[in-house]
């Protein structure tokens, strides 16, 4: 489902601020320069306390960006998508694979990344090895051809 741009943006000092609220993800905060009032302040207490980026942007640049031209010096991106951290991933895998889990909890990451290490070292050889079995076949038949 293709998300239109005009519903990820968010116009206007209310309708940011509940979303901050609301703990909808928001994704960058454009800021009018210079404007230091209340609301406004509220808005960038908000955003620096879930991390968001902030930029501060001439008046034009909003004028420019905006909609509906009511942005009241401030405008937000809305992020697309949730992302998760590792810790939701491995909560999530747990409630439907809970075989996957289990192994999951007895391997370390390293015993995991160490598997890994040697798989991909077992296939290289392996291809090594068909390469060297190749070149061996070619050079036997370049012999039977003198």
């Amino acid at each position: 489902i293709e998300i239109q741009e005009k519903e990820m943006r968010l116009e206007g000092r209310h309708s940011v601020m509940e979303a901050f609220r609301a703990g909808q993800l928001i994704e960058r905060l454009f800021v009018l320069k210079g404007c230091q009032d209340g609301p406004v302040l509220s808005i960038l207490r908000e955003a620096k306390k879930t991390g968001v980026m902030v930029d501060f942007v001439p008046k034009e640049r909003l004028d420019h960006m905006s909609e509906t031209g009511k942005h009241q010096g401030v405008i937000a991106n809305r992020s697309a998508f949730h992302y998760s951290t590792i810790e939701d991933m491995f909560a999530l895998a747990e409630k439907r694979l809970p075989l996957l889990s289990m192994q999951l909890s007895e391997k370390s990451l390293e015993d995991i990344f160490l598997e890994l290490i040697e798989e991909d070292e077992r296939h290289e050889n392996n291809i090594e090895k068909e390469q060297s079995e190749v070149n061996a076949e070619g050079e036997d038949d370049h012999e039977s051809n003198l």
